[in-house]
């Protein structure tokens, strides 16, 4: 059951909370061992999450998670802003936080199951790397004390292919682009799907992850916020040669990892990059011109050539010990996995 959001209109009348413990009943009577929540609220709407929570308590009703939609916009319909504080979502995951302390339902699981950083499926900023690297970055944070789910909206640009989107990229929210290319934002989740399943440390811009094996994946990012020119200007609203002029700064990270304890003398390294001119399908399209329509031949030639850079080296381990550099570009992304022969 969803709540809407209040610029839905009508349907925003249709949530109520005594229909929700109706079919929360239905659902446990028919359904014993069935997983129940809601209602998909808005994340910003602090006083309908705590109303609703008030209500299903005075109503005994106990989620079994919490559902949230989260996109950083303040305000209704004509007024709505966009945030672009990168840390807008860990900041309201901590008051919903607060506000499951209040109902008494600290323990229940939150699933943020529509998430992403803008509703505009026509903003180029989501065909950029700064989009992978802002999905890293909110993933990493969420590692701890965070959400059970992320979900990411949406998969695939064909979600809002329509008569004004016949080009090659047409700032689409998706993952892929409408003929299947893969965007920096889905080779933000490929890496993300790297992660081994033990969080060994994390940091600002990187967290490192670990399995028995003694495999290790280390993931970082080097996001940089958007200045005051990009919130004035709205965020469908950009052009490509403008992209460089969005940010405060452009200063490039120097990240130095230390790993200890290592069981074997020499260990295998791979590392996977997305900056500005590699793994960026954005600046692949414009070095063909950026032309609406491109033959298939050039969209295979584009789907091959807008991957991630590779390289690989092995290292001797001393005392147990590797040391590893690396210099990220502004909005630069990149995965590194550290593996026995």
């Amino acid at each position: 059951m969803w709540s809407p959001y209040p610029r839905d209109g009508v349907w925003y009348q249709w949530y109520q909370e005594a229909c929700y413990a109706a079919l929360y009943r239905a659902v446990h009577r028919y359904a014993p061992r069935a997983k129940t929540g809601g209602g998909e609220f808005d994340i910003c709407n602090e006083e309908r999450i705590r109303n609703s929570l008030e209500c299903w308590k005075q109503m005994e009703v106990c989620p079994d998670f919490i559902s949230l939609s989260g996109f950083p916009y303040r305000g209704e319909n004509s007024q709505m802003q966009w945030v672009t504080d990168p840390d807008f979502l860990i900041q309201c995951l901590k008051k919903v936080g607060e506000i499951k302390k209040e109902c008494g339902l600290e323990d229940t699981a939150v699933y943020v199951s529509a998430w992403n950083n803008t509703i505009s499926n026509r903003s180029l900023l989501n065909d950029t790397v700064y989009k992978g690297s802002y999905i890293i970055k909110n993933a990493i944070d969420s590692m701890k004390n965070g959400p059970e789910i992320l979900g990411y909206w949406v998969y695939s640009d064909m979600y809002s292919d329509y008569t004004d989107s016949r080009s090659v990229l047409f700032g689409g929210a998706g993952l892929l682009s409408r003929d299947g290319i893969m965007k920096p934002a889905g080779y933000a989740f490929l890496f993300l799907k790297k992660m081994k399943e033990k969080l060994i440390c994390r940091g600002t811009n990187y967290a490192v992850t670990g399995d028995e094996n003694n495999h290790y994946t280390i993931i970082y990012h080097n996001l940089k916020r958007l200045n005051y020119a990009a919130v004035e200007k709205s965020d469908c609203l950009f052009h490509y040669e403008e992209l460089s002029e969005l940010f405060l700064d452009s200063d490039q990270l120097e990240i130095h990892f230390v790993l200890k304890e290592m069981e074997s003398e020499r260990v295998n390294v791979r590392i996977q990059r997305v900056e500005d001119g590699s793994g960026s399908i954005l600046d692949e399209w414009e070095k063909l011109g950026g032309y609406p329509e491109l033959s298939g031949e050039d969209l295979e030639y584009m789907k091959q050539i807008s991957v991630p850079s590779r390289e690989m080296f092995r290292v001797s381990t001393e005392h147990g010990k590797i040391e590893l550099q690396i210099t990220v570009p502004a909005n630069g992304f990149g995965i590194i996995e550290i593996f026995d022969s």
